[in-house]
């Protein structure tokens, strides 16, 4: 059965009790700097088309250094397996972006529609407990995979910073190699190139994270909004709204015409939460149009990387352990 979509006078005074609180305002924070937000105004358009080529640069340098640097890796087995992770990672974000991208008008229409019906405020105790649970699930999701996300950047981007230490122009090493034959190791060529690979890498991290952990927030909170659907219709119908007892005498009139209009609320209401089902049902349709392609490629991708992730593991503690000799005979 064919779900039809809000209408514009549903969605504004649902708007109206709209709240954003931390983890929904971190998210569309992140998404801005993917160039995913909802721009007004003709400054606020341009802008976002500039960072939509900030990110597609970014994202197209990402790939094309971990790509020559796989097939330049091709004999060694230890090697090619530790760049095909971050190379199949520069895969699925690049995916990511191009899908969003063509589906951009898509992905707008679900931030403002998400906007209308999701982040709203519950005037109930059980409403008001119920998005206390959603946000606090969302921060720490949010937080957690955030971290992690700019943890694995700022490792990439730390250690060439503490291995060059006490290394001459030809011996100087890059967050990615540089399979280029050009005198980038001398200076200021090393450093111009070395900044360019932080802040590509940095970009990728961010465009990685900020799709999934607007998914996350969207299910986390139509899950929530379920929830509250469902004890509204419990408490419906209230003994004390229907089975009045019908009193005798004169009274009688009196009592079918309040009966009469506690069953017409009863009656609206059962309606605004038939028209709240709906809304939410079209929501999730949306939700899974723009993501299930991007979920399957990620199953995929990842499956292969998680095969290898023993020996990225052993990779990290190695580092880990000739970073922390190397810092301290330099200090010594």
């Amino acid at each position: 059965m064919r779900i039809r979509r809000a209408s514009g006078k549903d969605r504004v005074i649902m708007s109206q009790n709209a709240v954003e609180t931390l983890p929904i305002r971190l998210t569309k924070f992140f998404l801005s700097a993917a160039g995913f937000t909802i721009a007004t105004t003709r400054r606020e358009k341009i802008l976002v088309d500039v960072i939509v080529t900030y990110s597609t640069i970014a994202l197209a340098f990402a790939c094309f250094v971990t790509g020559v640097d796989i097939y330049n890796c091709w004999g060694s087995f230890y090697e090619f397996v530790y760049s095909f992770i971050g190379f199949g990672t520069c895969c699925i974000v690049q995916s990511k972006f191009a899908v969003f991208m063509v589906k951009r008008k898509k992905y707008l229409n679900l931030m403002r529609y998400t906007s209308d019906i999701l982040w709203t405020r519950h005037h109930t105790e059980y409403g008001k407990g119920v998005i206390k649970d959603c946000e606090r699930q969302a921060m720490y999701f949010i937080v957690l995979f955030t971290f992690l996300a700019q943890g694995v950047s700022l490792c990439y981007t730390v250690q060439p910073i503490l291995l060059n230490i006490g290394r001459n122009e030809t011996d100087r090493l890059f967050p990615f190699t540089f399979w280029v034959d050009l005198p980038i190791y001398v200076s200021p060529w090393f450093e111009i190139a070395f900044v360019v690979q932080v802040l590509s890498c940095y970009h990728t991290s961010i465009c990685y994270f900020c799709f999934d952990n607007y998914l996350a927030l969207t299910n986390i909170f139509i899950t929530g909004q379920f929830k509250i659907l469902k004890n509204r219709l419990e408490v419906l119908f209230d003994a004390d709204h229907v089975n009045l007892q019908e009193p005798e005498g004169n009274r009688r009139t009196s009592w079918y015409l309040t009966k009469s209009r506690r069953m017409n609320r009863l009656v609206h209401e059962y309606k605004l939460c038939i028209k709240q089902h709906q809304l939410l049902i079209d929501l999730v349709d949306q939700v899974e149009d723009l993501y299930s392609f991007i979920n399957l490629l990620q199953l995929v991708v990842l499956a292969w990387e998680f095969t290898d992730e023993t020996h990225s593991f052993y990779r990290v503690l190695r580092w880990m352990f000739y970073t922390t000799l190397h810092v301290r005979l330099h200090v010594q």
